[in-house]
């Protein structure tokens, strides 16, 4: 399913400079099979919505987007927009995750009966 970026009122959200009418070209930017257009483009929205580890207003609306450019397999270079999601749902690994991040401990306190419990057994018994 393809999003419309222009779906959102972006003008009314806020980042760390502010206006975020940025946004939505960026994450346009993204889809390029320009590598140097994508570059910049995660360059400058990872600073802008991920900034020095805060996070702001217009985040959590950018998410959405990059989780679909990480799962459409037509994205050039999609692994690349991994490391902002990561980075906006724990942080920055090497600052704030000191001890490291426990994936299989937390995979294991969700309760068997939750959709993400459910679809991992699905997956392990095919």
């Amino acid at each position: 399913m393809h999003r419309d970026v222009n779906s959102i009122d972006w003008a009314s959200l806020t980042h760390v400079y502010g206006s975020v009418g940025d946004v939505p070209g960026l994450i346009d930017d993204l889809r390029s099979a320009d590598g140097e257009v994508r570059s910049a483009a995660l360059y400058e929205l990872y600073g802008n919505i991920f900034h020095q580890g805060s996070r702001y207003e217009a985040s959590a609306y950018a998410v959405p987007f990059l989780h679909e450019l990480v799962a459409e397999r037509t994205t050039p270079a999609r692994q690349e927009v991994i490391r902002p999601l990561a980075d906006l749902a724990v942080g920055h690994r090497n600052y704030h995750l000191a001890t490291g991040f426990a994936v299989t401990e937390l995979r294991n306190a969700i309760p068997t009966s939750s959709p993400y419990a459910i679809a991992r057994t699905a997956r392990a018994r095919r």
